[in-house]
């Protein structure tokens, strides 16, 4: 936590952030809730910088387009030389919830090629690229914490409702509603705080896990049904999906998020993972587990991914069955 009230380097963010004329922010494909929670707490605490822009690789999911200022987000994938020139064009660049560019997929070559001072915020171990100016902290909730920790600092005066939100979505949804990641007490002197400015908890916590489109539970039915396999004998669970049952779902970005974890709730079961399609030959893979099973270092070390300790996530284009296997093969060296 020191790294994140180090005034000297906050002293050059607020600086930076001052002297900018062109600011872009922007999170990592397949957005989650702290993903658009970074991006929305700066385009509402930002709101008197009027270029700024923010960006996201791909659509945001349905469940947080209540956030305000969600509208503002350009997605790239929609008009892909449009976002490429509003990142040519900016003098500062602050890389939210990631830390390798490669995660913003198309917009990656555009953002490596920037020569503006860049800025990266998260809460995962930082990779190989080199930012100008970092704020991590892997032992914080979520990325949205921090920067709420930050923009506090900055400027607490400029923190209002709509940022609250933002920050409250970002740490709700990264923590699985508390229930991992979430030991630390600044975290709940973060959430503290930002209650104090009219949130509606149970109203927010409604619009983030009650909201979601008829396809979407018939989706979880499927997965529940036919495609969970539970294997007893090692404590583990996992399902599959394929590009082809994701579109006769009419699938949409958002519609899996937590699905993951009614596979992690059975008695027995303390390792689950999902294999999931989403693009023909490519496979995005989760991992969840319970107390101190470390998925984090099973998928850095077997599927080149990462994340926190009981929440992780990667991707690959290997076959999926190879994929599966190698997790069923593994997973004894993790369970306790």
């Amino acid at each position: 936590m020191s790294d994140l009230i180090n005034r000297e380097k906050i002293d050059v963010l607020q600086a930076k952030i001052a002297a900018a004329e062109n600011i872009v922010v922007c999170s990592h494909k397949h957005p989650d809730g702290d993903a658009v929670g970074c991006l929305l707490s700066f385009a509402n605490f930002l709101s008197d910088k009027t270029k700024a822009k923010y960006i996201l690789p791909n659509q945001l999911p349905d469940y947080l387009a209540w956030l305000n200022k969600s509208s503002d987000i350009i997605i790239a994938e929609n008009d892909i030389a449009y976002a490429a020139k509003c990142i040519k064009e900016a003098d500062l660049l602050i890389a939210v919830d990631f830390n390798d560019p490669m995660r913003l997929a198309s917009l990656a070559e555009s953002f490596t090629a920037s020569e503006a001072f860049k800025i990266a915020i998260d809460h995962h171990p930082m990779g190989d690229y080199r930012y100008d100016l970092v704020f991590n902290d892997l032992d914080v909730s979520s990325a949205s914490e921090i920067v709420y920790i930050l923009l506090s600092q900055l400027n607490h005066r400029k923190i209002n409702r709509y940022v609250a939100e933002a920050v409250y979505a970002g740490i709700v949804t990264d923590t699985g509603s508390l229930s991992y990641s979430c030991n630390n007490p600044s975290t709940y002197n973060v959430m503290a705080e930002i209650m104090k400015f009219g949130l509606d908890g149970a109203a927010i916590h409604n619009l983030l896990y009650n909201n979601f489109p008829l396809k979407r539970t018939r989706l979880l039915g499927y997965i529940l049904d036919k495609k969970l396999v539970v294997r007893n004998d090692l404590s583990i669970s996992y399902y599959v999906l394929t590009h082809k049952e994701l579109e006769e779902f009419d699938y949409e970005e958002g519609m899996l998020s937590n699905v993951i974890n009614y596979a992690l709730n059975i008695r027995g079961v303390q390792m689950a993972a999902s294999f999931v399609e989403h693009e023909e030959g490519v496979i995005r893979m989760s991992f969840r587990s319970r107390g101190d099973v470390c998925v984090n270092t099973m998928s850095s070390k077997y599927f080149n991914g990462g994340g926190h300790k009981n929440a992780s996530g990667a991707t690959s284009m290997q076959d999926v069955d190879t994929l599966v296997n190698l997790y069923i093969s593994v997973a004894n060296e993790y369970i306790l």
